[in-house]
């Protein structure tokens, strides 16, 4: 069975894509609406093969990591065959940009949807970083749609749309790492997103949370869709990604990078065996 979806920006179709049923695999991109609206990792403008192909890898990216330790729990929870099934079953909706989907059949707004002005339930059912479980959970979270290995959850915390963050490693080191680097960035007074340190209540497990860094007028674009822009092939990556910031339009890029890595080079050294 296939059916036909629409992909929006915020209230604006952007695409018509249909996708099998049964597998929620990708079979063809129908109609392109509003190309300028497409998301930042397509790139080649009017190669309707090449959209597919990175908007399936677009589409993959945007769901939980089956790599995660905790995605066999997610997965049976919700009696779902993959981290594509659940993404999709979410509308794609997520806490980092303003793209989503839906059923073409489906009226649908995105201020009806979208997490940022909308609650959500707190928590995938499951073992891990869940400071609660709230066992009455449904897909209408943006954990759903949530990437990298590490397990994560997004919570409201006094109106505030935070990200906890647990470990991927026995030691349970990341929490901590990230914690002290946001204190470090603080004495050098340079912009960043501020992590604390959390604790589970049942085991006592290390975590790390964050402010949302986006809101519903500002979205964050991954450093790798603008290094892809164009092909860069031998040129040194730094000086590609560099060039492409300028030709986007983004301004003293070069001096905050610079600060990034001087800064990253400094905490390497201190903890430097």
């Amino acid at each position: 069975m296939t059916t036909e979806y629409i992909l929006k920006h915020k209230e604006i179709p952007v695409m018509i894509f249909k996708m099998d049923s049964e597998n929620y695999k990708l079979l063809d991109i129908s109609e392109i609406l509003q190309e300028e609206r497409l998301p930042f990792g397509l790139k080649d403008k009017g190669n309707m093969t090449q959209y597919s192909i990175q908007f399936n890898n677009w589409l993959i990216g945007r769901g939980i990591s089956e790599s995660r330790k905790d995605f066999p729990n997610v997965k049976n929870n919700f009696n779902a065959k993959s981290a594509k099934e659940l993404m999709i079953k979410a509308y794609g909706l997520n806490l980092t940009d303003h793209y989503w989907f839906h059923d073409i059949k489906n009226d649908m707004l995105w201020k009806d949807k979208n997490y940022f002005d909308n609650t959500f339930d707190k928590v995938i059912p499951g073992k891990g970083i869940n400071p609660e479980i709230d066992e009455s959970v449904t897909r209408q979270s943006p954990n759903l749609c949530v990437d990298g290995s590490i397990e994560k959850r997004w919570i409201i915390k006094n109106g505030v749309r935070v990200l906890l963050k647990g470990s991927l490693y026995n030691r349970m080191q990341e929490p901590f790492n990230e914690v002290i680097v946001s204190k470090i960035l603080d004495e050098y007074k340079l912009n960043h997103v501020r992590y604390d340190l959390g604790r589970t209540k049942d085991k006592n497990i290390p975590y790390s949370e964050c402010e949302c860094m986006v809101n519903k007028d500002i979205e964050y674009i991954n450093a790798q869709y603008i290094m892809n822009t164009e092909e860069y092939y031998r040129k040194e990556p730094y000086l590609h990604f560099l060039d492409m910031c300028s030709k986007k339009g983004m301004k003293n890029v070069k001096t905050v990078i610079n600060s990034i890595i001087s800064i990253t080079l400094c905490i390497a050294a201190l903890f430097h065996d």
